[in-house]
């Protein structure tokens, strides 16, 4: 299957990409409708948002640069005989 780059082709991505996710959305939203809420699903779904962000972040984190107050940036390298 090929969808062209050009033209209508990048429009018609979008708008399956945006179907997708709304019909997932709402899909979550009734599948929840029917499972019963005590504290355990409470505490996973609030854990849940917090570790999907650490899953996205975490993976940058060790080849971040960091900026030193002199301005020059560390390449993280403790070698470099300064």
């Amino acid at each position: 299957m090929s969808i062209e780059t050009v033209g209508t082709g990048p429009l018609i991505i979008i708008f399956v990409m945006a179907l997708v996710t709304l019909v997932t959305r709402w899909g979550g939203v009734w599948i929840m409708s029917f499972v019963p809420f005590n504290n355990r699903i409470k505490a996973f779904i609030q854990g849940m948002s917090g570790s999907v962000l650490v899953a996205i972040l975490a993976p940058g984190c060790p080849h971040r640069r960091q900026r030193r107050s002199d301005g020059i940036i560390d390449h993280g390298r403790r070698d470099a005989g300064f």
